[in-house]
């Protein structure tokens, strides 16, 4: 008797342990590597300076200061006859300035606060606000330094696709089409851009949906995927075209936050890594 009490005394720690660890291994993975995303209202991009934009209107591309204070954007609005302005919604105000009417082109950060353009319009040339952060915009026109292109380091194309395989096993997993074809409905997901934050290991990419090679995009979402882990997450989608959700007016900020535009609206997501 004293015999098999002592067996058990020894036999029920070891099941104990086994049950705290009886969880499926890609599920407890799970639980230790998940990134978990929080998303926050920036601003309001429909109220530029005196005026408010139509219906119509479009963000083109978002352009950060490095530290994400400030966010830069060119957008588009056909009722106004606007191809390409430029505005401005600094860190804490509801609404944007405009910082150029139209015919914007390489918006750029050349210093600290500093802001640099080029307008290819009248009054065309290179152009630059010494501090976006001041109550009255310093404008200067001339000759600016422009940041020099980061040259991707060699394994970058490789890394990409790499990341994009990845990206794209996720969403065909996720909407059910294996090797790509959907096996409910018409609708294919697929991977159209794919853009690396300055962590090297954090992307985020943007997935649309089309019946066919010519049909109108569908569903736009944005995802966040870490490459060390292979976790990946959605950041924000929407339902129906692709327009509210365009891939071009988006952009990475420091410490692991991606801002883009819903609508006429910037958002702001932070990605954390366990």
């Amino acid at each position: 008797m004293t015999r098999h009490l002592l067996a058990a005394c020894f036999l029920l720690p070891a099941i104990a342990c086994e049950r705290v660890d009886d969880r499926p291994a890609d599920s407890a993975r799970a639980s230790r590597a998940a990134l978990t995303i929080t998303t926050e209202r920036r601003g309001n991009l429909q109220i530029v300076g005196a005026d408010t934009l139509s219906e119509s209107a479009r963000v083109l591309a978002l352009f950060p200061e490095p530290d994400g204070a400030a966010i830069a954007f060119t957008f588009a609005d056909s009722a106004g006859d606007v191809s390409s302005a430029l505005g401005l919604l600094d860190s804490g105000k509801e609404s944007a300035q405009l910082i150029w009417p139209d015919s914007v082109t390489n918006v750029t950060w050349p210093g600290p606060h500093t802001l640099s353009w080029t307008a290819t319009s009248e009054h065309g040339g290179v152009h630059a606000v010494v501090n976006v952060h001041s109550g009255e915009l310093a404008h200067m026109e001339g000759e600016h330094p422009i940041r020099p292109v980061a040259v991707p380091p060699g394994n970058a194309e490789a890394a990409e696709s790499s990341g994009r395989a990845r990206a794209t096993a996720y969403i065909d997993s996720v909407r059910l089409q294996p090797t790509g074809v959907p096996s409910q409905g018409t609708l294919r997901y697929t991977v159209t851009r794919f853009m690396q934050s300055p962590t090297d290991s954090l992307v985020a990419f943007y997935v649309i949906a089309r019946s066919g090679e010519a049909s109108e995009r569908m569903n736009p979402a944005w995802y966040a995927l870490d490459l060390r882990t292979g976790m990946a997450a959605p950041l924000d989608s929407l339902t129906g075209t692709a327009n509210a959700l365009a891939e071009t007016a988006a952009a990475w900020i420091e410490n692991d936050r991606f801002v883009y535009v819903k609508g006429l609206t910037l958002h702001e997501a932070k990605v954390r890594r366990p």
